[in-house]
């Protein structure tokens, strides 16, 4: 009995702060409160690799995965879809030419507004390795993750592609 006690007085603190969270600050305050998100990669990749994690996000905000380039350029690699227990997977991307062996790369997962994914997924369609030289402005950085690229000259699968 205690237990449900003690339970449901947590509830109760956690629905007081999102709810005044709303009335102070909006709906956005609300939506980084309730944002959580985690990117896996190892410390060191081949050219192609499967990058994977977790995520919680309002469903007005869309995910992307985007990797910066030793260049500083960004390359949008694809939108995340989550599944029921928070968990994603990206398996097509191909990171870094041959000439980057030893460089930096770094992953990051972004919560966009639907015009700037639809954006991304726009210039994802003509390019088949787009890059921009910016985050969208509305971008919410949830996480990254650093690796450096290894010498592989190993060939994507098919469901992988080259290049970044």
């Amino acid at each position: 009995m205690r237990d449900q006690q003690v339970f449901s007085g947590i509830i109760g603190a956690v629905a007081a702060v999102l709810a005044t969270l709303a009335v102070e600050h909006g709906p956005e305050a609300v939506d980084k409160a309730r944002t959580t998100a985690e990117i896996r990669v190892p410390a060191s990749i081949d050219r192609c690799i499967t990058v994977e994690g977790t995520a919680s996000v309002p469903d007005r905000k869309k995910l992307w995965l985007v990797v910066k380039t030793p260049t500083g350029m960004f390359t949008p690699l694809q939108p995340i879809t989550v599944d029921g227990a928070g968990r994603w997977t990206m398996t097509r991307t191909g990171i870094g030419d041959d000439d980057e062996a030893g460089q930096e790369f770094v992953f990051y997962l972004i919560a966009l507004p639907q015009q700037w994914a639809d954006y991304l997924a726009e210039i994802d369609k003509r390019d088949p390795l787009p890059t921009v030289a910016m985050l969208p402005p509305d971008a919410d950085v949830l996480d990254d993750a650093h690796t450096m690229r290894t010498g592989s000259q190993a060939k994507c699968s098919p469901g992988q592609r080259g290049g970044s």
